[in-house]
């Protein structure tokens, strides 16, 4: 009995240790991450972690954002906002969000790109999940693609319950952020074309003004200069 009751002991001074083993391991990680980050002038605003494998940073001052592997080797990629063009959710190849034309559906998922709701049922088993990714597009062409791989092997949504919840709250918070984002550099694009577009009606205008006789070239020369100055 007392060989017992000595054996369960050791097995719980072992998950002990090696669960203070990985705590500091992370630490660590997360110390030496902060360390790179600030070598590479980033400052963070606001993050996001799944387990000891992501974070999600994002620095509104400097208009970056910052995806960390935490695990060896540590890998971080820093990305401009106005270099982001699409974010997707994807679950076992189905696009559950993307970049607010793809939405989240009761009993289904968006496939790709086609906006088709695909039901649960035809899949094996709507409780289970092989592949549960978030990825963000840029305009890089060089590095285009930034993939954050939740969830790489076949889990039980019921059994391990914890694990999915936390992939798909990491990912919505990714999105929600990536998203915002997304937005606004449509909304700046919209504002400068429209700009753009007011100042060649100046210009036309300027042009027929001259064209009649109301101004000089010299006039003509100067205000146009003036008004391209602007953009």
């Amino acid at each position: 009995m007392e060989v017992g009751f000595t054996i369960i002991f050791l097995f719980i001074g072992v998950i002990v240790i090696c669960t203070i083993i990985q705590n500091k391991s992370v630490d660590n990680k997360i110390n030496n991450l902060e360390n790179i980050l600030e070598d590479k002038g980033f400052n963070t605003n606001k993050s996001f972690r799944f387990g000891i494998i992501y974070e999600f940073r994002v620095d509104f001052h400097n208009k970056k954002v910052a995806i960390c592997k935490l695990v060896n080797p540590l890998k971080i990629d820093i990305i401009n906002f106005s270099n982001i063009i699409e974010c997707k959710i994807i679950e076992d190849s189905n696009v559950i969000s993307k970049s607010g034309v793809g939405r989240a559906i009761v009993g289904g998922v968006i496939a790709g790109d086609t906006g088709a709701i695909v039901g649960a049922n035809t899949r094996k088993s709507k409780n289970i999940v092989n592949n549960y990714l978030v990825q963000i597009i840029t305009n890089e062409i060089e590095n285009s693609s930034h993939s954050m791989d939740l969830i790489t092997f076949q889990l039980d949504k019921i059994s391990n319950a914890n694990l999915y919840n936390q992939a798909v709250n990491f990912s919505n918070n990714v999105y929600a952020i990536v998203q915002s984002i997304i937005s606004n550099n449509n909304a700046c694009k919209k504002f400068d074309e429209q700009k753009s577009e007011d100042y060649l009606d100046k210009i036309k205008k300027l042009a027929e003004l001259k064209e009649s006789g109301v101004i000089s070239e010299k006039e003509f020369e100067e205000s146009k200069k003036k008004i391209l100055s602007k953009l």
